[in-house]
């Protein structure tokens, strides 16, 4: 009798310690995925070039405490330049201060989604808040961000430095 209420006790004592390290780590890691994007996967040819004059941009709003990447959709533009590029994504908050910025060298030919990973554990945010990813290039005109028609209800399209209300680009955040 002794013996069974022992394992008893030890089974009790492993659910318990189990429950406890899932609920920590869950409390530690709050809901990294699953943020705001457009996907669009009816997309049909919509692009822009990402030369830094045209202050290319989309704002979202933010859905988790974390913020630890963004994708964005690109092509190769057809302009027969051979090579590569350097694209940097800026992360600004809406008062237009810069969070996070990256840089990724594409070789011509891409079209895809390009990650862009926040530094260290990622950056801690508030949701709710309004944040713009701004993309550009050196000036090339190798590569296009593909947008669409306005499928991200929150938050919109950025061409020369204004909203444009009738169009997202596609991105991705915490994919």
């Amino acid at each position: 009798m002794k013996s069974i209420l022992i394992i008893i006790c030890v089974i009790v004592i492993l659910t318990l310690s189990t429950a406890s390290q899932t609920m920590s780590a869950s409390i530690q890691n709050p809901t990294d995925s699953g943020g705001p994007g457009n996907e669009d996967p009816d997309w049909r040819e919509g692009w822009t070039n990402i030369i830094p004059q045209n202050h290319t941009g989309q704002s979202f709003i933010v859905k988790n405490q974390t913020l630890s990447s963004i994708e964005v959709a690109l092509l190769t533009t057809g302009n027969n330049v051979a090579g590569k590029d350097t694209i940097t994504m800026k992360l600004l908050s809406n008062d237009g201060r810069a969070l996070i910025k990256r840089s990724r060298r594409l070789n011509v030919g891409f079209d895809g989604w390009l990650r862009f990973d926040a530094p260290g554990q990622g950056l801690k945010v508030t949701p709710g808040e309004k944040l713009i990813i701004r993309l550009e290039d050196t000036g090339k005109v190798i590569f296009g961000w593909k947008y669409g028609l306005d499928k991200y209800p929150d938050a919109t399209a950025i061409m020369f430095g204004k909203e444009d209300k009738k169009y997202d680009f596609l991105f991705r955040v915490n994919p």
